[in-house]
């Protein structure tokens, strides 16, 4: 996903769980919470309803609107292993 067209972080969104993981290795880019939830924020309002929207019939009355969860891993993030590796 492209944060402020200037940095890329990678996602991966489990349709089953509603939830969103976020990796991201240079966190200076999005430093607080508040940040990153700004980024996420309206992917994580609209998926559920685009999702209702054009899913079949037999799965769209199933699918709850609810925004998504979303999740961030300390161990990824910032590590120069991993970003550099």
């Amino acid at each position: 996903m492209d944060w402020g067209r200037t940095h890329w972080v990678g996602l991966v969104i489990n349709l089953l769980c509603a939830s969103i993981e976020i990796y991201d290795s240079y966190t200076p880019f999005a430093p607080s919470d508040a940040d990153v939830d700004q980024h996420m924020e309206p992917l994580l309002v609209t998926l559920p309803w685009v999702l209702k929207r054009y899913l079949k019939d037999k799965f769209s009355g199933t699918i709850s609107t609810a925004p998504y969860a979303m999740d961030t891993y300390e161990e990824f993030i910032g590590n120069p292993e991993v970003a550099n590796g």
